[in-house]
């Protein structure tokens, strides 16, 4: 058994023990480890090893399920207490935004150096579902204070890397977004592509003069920022935008311009008419203005009818999970 078989069985008991281990009305140690557990996977997002990244993806994934990522300085809970883990779970959910920006950095260094998806390959079509998968339960336990803070940086991402390599990779991260608050995606990122891709000094509006990789980079995440945008009303305000865009491009003389083009009117339309799930959330998103639901007493309050036991969680985390996970993620 090598080192990395070691990390993949400590990843996949975490993925299954999280949900509970961090409940404080059953294992009230557990929330100790919370932040350090955090910091300690994002080294293990390697784009050598999807492999393990996935499976740190997952463990994130199946965390996010369970806790809210707030900042309990935003929210009206009570600043003291007069449980010591009670503090504790206070103090880490004030460095909740800190973390998810460096696990944003870690998945956009990731994406970055994805190869071109092939979509006849089985391989990289469960990798990029598996991305999206993990991307949308993360980014759907954001508060939408965090969340705002995410979005600035993903924007800031794609202006400056045009990774045409990787767009499809990039798509699903744009997708997975925008399924977690429509409206505060759309009204940052469509004018920011439409700016991009049209000169609206120009009298009509022109496309604007950049290399055609660079025109095929925004707008195919421009298509891909408009599926299902959960309501109508979240939509409709950029109508203009999205029909300007199309006259441009739908006679392109590359093919493949052509072709982003009508999947971009196709996508907003099929947001308009279509029938889907209009929230992602683990939760209720109204609950977010709940700050007695977003206290950490009710973490992982709605769980599976079984009830473990807790002699056995306490010996396994304790004797078993602290030492090999750590011991693993900081071995040299």
């Amino acid at each position: 058994i090598t080192r990395a078989h070691r990390i993949t069985g400590a990843l996949d008991s975490m993925m299954g023990l999280s949900i509970r281990v961090f409940d404080l009305k059953l294992f009230q140690e557990g929330i100790q480890s919370l932040e350090p557990l955090l910091w300690a996977l994002l080294p293990s997002i390697d784009a050598v090893d999807r492999l393990k990244t996935h499976r740190v993806m997952g463990l994130v994934s199946s965390i996010c399920t369970a806790i809210p990522l707030f900042d309990a300085r935003t929210s009206k809970l009570p600043p003291d207490t007069a449980d010591e883990f009670e503090d504790v779970a206070r103090e880490t959910t004030m460095k909740f935004e800190e973390w998810c920006l460096a696990y944003l950095d870690a998945v956009l260094k990731y994406l970055s150096v994805q190869d071109k998806f092939a979509k006849k390959d089985f391989g990289d079509q469960q990798i990029i579902r598996l991305t999206a998968s993990c991307l949308r339960t993360f980014f759907s336990s954001l508060s939408p204070q965090i969340y705002q803070s995410l979005l600035d940086k993903i924007a800031i991402h794609l202006n400056v890397n045009h990774n045409v390599t990787a767009i499809k990779h990039y798509g699903r991260l744009c997708s997975a977004a925008w399924l977690a608050y429509p409206d505060i995606y759309l009204k940052k990122m469509i004018p920011m592509f439409h700016g991009k891709l049209v000169n609206s000094k120009h009298s009509p509006p022109v496309l604007t003069s950049v290399a055609e990789s660079t025109l095929e980079w925004y707008l195919y995440l421009f298509a891909q920022s408009v599926q299902q945008a959960s309501t109508k009303e979240a939509l409709l305000p950029y109508i203009d935008q999205i029909l300007t865009v199309h006259s441009l491009t739908c006679n392109y003389e590359s093919s493949k311009i052509r072709k982003i083009a009508a999947k971009l009117v196709r996508n907003s339309i099929r947001s308009l008419v279509e029938i889907y799930p209009a929230d992602y959330h683990p939760w209720a998103s109204k609950d977010w203005d709940n700050d007695k639901w977003k206290h950490w007493n009710e973490w992982c309050s709605y769980t599976p009818p079984h009830e473990p036991c807790t002699f056995f969680i306490r010996i396994m985390f304790s004797c078993w999970l602290f030492s090999a996970f750590f011991r693993l993620l900081f071995s040299h």
